[in-house]
């Protein structure tokens, strides 16, 4: 019975299949043409919700034709309404056991999240889409000889192969807070203009900015997530994310005490008094989380820190709620 579905399908010309293996077998050469996504954005056949639930979309084998045909079970469909910090795959904000950067994100959990790309190629550092057109990160990533090589790739999962929903877009501009200060990584801001604006997908999809001045409770489990080091824990090509608590300034401070570190209020320090678990080298630009009001909330940038997961050596962020007027007054202006 199943055989003979699968050969009335292939009558019909819905797809080949692969009777052996019981998947769609989509020959690149049959798919070369680009996506237009100004086409009607719906699936052309009545498997692609299955396919897609087997995820096919990100199968190397047959990501052009679930891209082709699969557009709306792929999440290539502009969102019509679309509200910050809402993915379409719930997150978790408890990682396993793996240390430093955690555990494996879910392709889509975290749509929000950038890879700055050296030539369009080599990951850099990490960002934050806060709107269509804009992404935030450290200014430390722009601070040298990278900054005018950089471009941005959203919608990116694994840093060796190409995904489904990526995107790569220029930088028409940015701008470095004017205040930053290389040697204590005060005020440690970049605001990424890309050159054009980008259409929101499942995969593509903006982090909800906090209030001017609100403050998050020490003891707040929030969420970074990057794919810098993971200081041999585990592979970092798939994008990584892990749960850190919001420490308090004071307990910050007098853990920096020891190295003569300064805590600014423009930072913000997270993590556990045994290490363990933080985020690391190649993570830099990259967003610090949390959940309010069941919407995700971009509290921090992952600026700086003394190792990676080491006892008593938070990492330490750059404090978005102290620069959401400055954000706006850029974005205000398009």
């Amino acid at each position: 019975m199943t055989k003979f579905l699968y050969f009335a399908a292939f009558c019909a010309g819905l797809f080949v299949l692969d009777i052996v293996q019981g998947i769609p077998f989509a020959p690149r050469r049959l798919f070369q043409d680009p996506i237009s996504r100004a086409e009607t954005c719906q699936d052309d056949n009545r498997y692609c919700p299955y396919w897609s639930g087997k995820g096919y979309c990100n199968d190397t084998r047959f990501e052009i034709y679930m891209a082709k045909r699969c557009k709306e079970s792929c999440g290539f469909c502009p969102a019509k309404e679309m509200e910050c910090g809402s993915p379409i795959v719930p997150l978790n904000y408890v990682a396993d056991a793996r240390i430093v950067n955690g555990s494996d994100a879910v392709y889509g959990s975290i749509p929000w999240q950038v890879s700055l790309r050296v030539d369009g190629v080599s990951h850099w550092c990490g960002g934050s889409l806060i709107s269509n057109q804009y992404v935030l990160s450290a200014a430390h990533c722009f601070d040298g000889r990278f900054g005018p090589r950089l471009s941005v790739l959203l919608g990116n999962h694994q840093l060796s192969e190409d995904d489904v929903g990526q995107l790569l877009v220029e930088i028409d501009s940015y701008t470095i807070h004017p205040d930053y200060n290389r040697f204590n990584f005060d005020n440690d801001y970049a605001l990424v203009k890309l050159a054009e604006p980008v259409e929101y997908t499942d995969f593509i999809r903006p982090i909800c900015l906090p209030n001017q001045g609100e403050e998050t409770p020490e003891g707040t489990t929030a969420l970074t997530s990057g794919w810098g080091s993971t200081a041999g824990t585990g592979s970092n090509n798939i994008l990584q994310k892990v749960d850190v608590p919001i420490i308090s300034p004071e307990d910050c401070a007098e853990s920096y005490e020891t190295y003569d570190f300064e805590i600014t209020t423009n930072m913000t320090c997270a993590g556990y008094p045994l290490g363990q678990k933080d985020a690391c080298q190649g993570d830099s630009g990259g967003p610090l989380i949390i959940e309010r009001d069941g919407r995700h909330v971009l509290i921090g940038v992952v600026s700086w820190g003394v190792g990676c997961a080491l006892p008593d050596t938070p990492g330490v962020y750059s404090k978005v709620s102290q620069k959401v007027d400055w954000i706006n007054s850029f974005m205000e202006e398009d």
